[in-house]
């Protein structure tokens, strides 16, 4: 499998840049990362919760209860993968149409990814 797999790469590599077009799509969505705040130490500082089994048990101990869970936003980012099989191929020069929903107008996370696409 191994060697297959390595004879596969080197035929793709002597693509690379030729006229090789592909059609990819349908299940792009936005990634947004998020981190859940145990303790809040200062306005730009805190103790983020480090697993889901700990989040779960917040959550226990609060039933019946009110409670606040603080959430703060990390980084949005492209998923799915069709995007990212598409930027894969795109590193390769793939001339590539990519069919999905990026947003209208295009969400500036898929901007990038969009001009580089036909």
């Amino acid at each position: 499998m191994k060697e297959r797999l390595q004879a596969l790469w080197q035929e793709l590599d002597a693509r690379k840049n030729h006229d090789l077009r592909m059609v990819v799509g349908m299940d792009g969505f936005i990634d947004e990362i998020l981190h859940l705040v145990d303790k809040r130490q200062n306005i730009k500082q805190f103790d983020r919760v480090p697993t889901l089994k700990m989040y779960g048990e917040m959550i226990t101990r609060a039933a019946g209860l009110s409670t606040n869970v603080e959430i703060v936003p990390v980084e949005v980012r492209l998923g799915g993968n069709g995007p990212y099989m598409s930027n894969a191929l795109l590193s390769y020069g793939v001339k590539l149409t990519y069919i999905g929903a990026l947003g209208n107008p295009i969400h500036p996370v898929y901007q990038v990814f969009a001009a580089k696409a036909e």
